[in-house]
């Protein structure tokens, strides 16, 4: 089954039916951030956007009920890291719940965080989570905040902290508002900005890297671009037979046979094999054209969170 955050409930997709789970099902009224499943199979955890807290569905015995309180506001699940804990961020900082619900730390600027809201999470191959903020990347060890990275401190292009990607070879991949930075297995920083590969100082919206350990990044305005081999390949519309709609691209998924998607700003999506792009708009079935999402399941379908609801896609 397919697990579905809303703001007017969660939509459950199973046997190829739509159940929308509102507030006679759940225990409290609220708006839902994404999805984020418990301890084990069995439980599937669900972060209350509005402030109340996680409340959580167990799957065998069909019933509700109340997870751990999070007093936040803007609340989302941002990951969930090998021992099975959550982290939650808000406005109020991150929030750490064990599998158990008990939760583990509250991370704000009194514990070293540069700001207070937290926008995502990564965990790099040592085990340290890297928290992307307004004002910086925190680096946190599972005791206490050991490093801050910004402008000043690291040459980031800007503090404004968008996407983070630990790749496979032990680099950390840092999106920004005004381009991007990597920092080596080594601790040495390398920044790319305008004129170097991007044509302007430019937001970056996602990162992802494919199995051949290619780094792709999708920008907005800029089209996406590759990272291979320290070269870098852009690809936009109308040049090399490239067939992106958009050079606005939101979001970036990888499929299980090393495809890549493409998640446009109000242009639709686009998949490439390789060697191949296809373009998908509303006259191809997509229910709305701004995709902010994508999933990609084992089976190859392909999901599309959308600002007018969930498309799916079957090869």
């Amino acid at each position: 089954a397919l697990y579905f955050g809303s703001d007017d409930g969660v939509v459950r997709f199973a046997n190829e039916r739509l159940e929308v789970w509102r507030a006679d099902g759940l225990p409290s009224l609220a708006a839902y951030g994404v999805i984020v499943a418990g301890p084990d199979a069995e439980q599937l955890w669900f972060v209350e956007e509005w402030g109340t807290g996680v409340d959580v569905y167990d799957r065998g015995a069909e019933a509700w009920q109340p997870g751990p309180r999070l007093p936040c506001e803007y609340c989302a699940p941002k990951a969930r890291d090998a021992q099975g804990r959550l982290w939650a961020g808000s406005d109020l900082g991150m929030w750490i719940v064990e599998a158990n619900g008990r939760i583990a730390a509250h991370l704000t600027t009194e514990q070293g965080l540069p700001s207070d809201l937290v926008r995502g999470v990564a965990f790099g191959p040592d085990g340290q989570a890297w928290l992307a903020t307004p004002a910086g990347v925190a680096v946190y060890d599972g005791a206490s905040v050991t490093e801050i990275y910004d402008t000043d401190s690291a040459g980031l292009p800007s503090d404004e902290i968008t996407a983070l990607l630990p790749a496979s070879d032990g680099a950390l991949w840092v999106g920004t508002e005004l381009g991007l930075s990597r920092r080596d297995p080594a601790g040495e920083w390398r920044h790319f900005t305008a004129g170097d590969p991007f044509e302007w100082e430019v937001r970056v919206n996602d990162l992802a890297e494919t199995p051949d350990g290619a780094v792709w990044v999708a920008t907005a305005g800029n089209g996406a671009y590759r990272f291979a081999g320290d070269t870098w390949t852009q690809y936009k519309p109308g040049e090399n037979r490239v067939r992106l709609p958009s050079t606005d691209v939101q979001t970036i998924a990888v499929a299980p046979d090393g495809g890549l998607w493409f998640g446009l700003s109000y242009a639709g999506a686009a998949h490439f094999d390789g060697s191949t792009w296809q373009a998908f708009s509303a006259a191809d079935g997509l229910i709305h054209p701004n995709v902010t999402d994508i999933y990609v399941h084992e089976s190859g379908e392909v999901w599309f969170a959308t600002s007018g609801g969930i498309s799916r896609y079957r090869p």
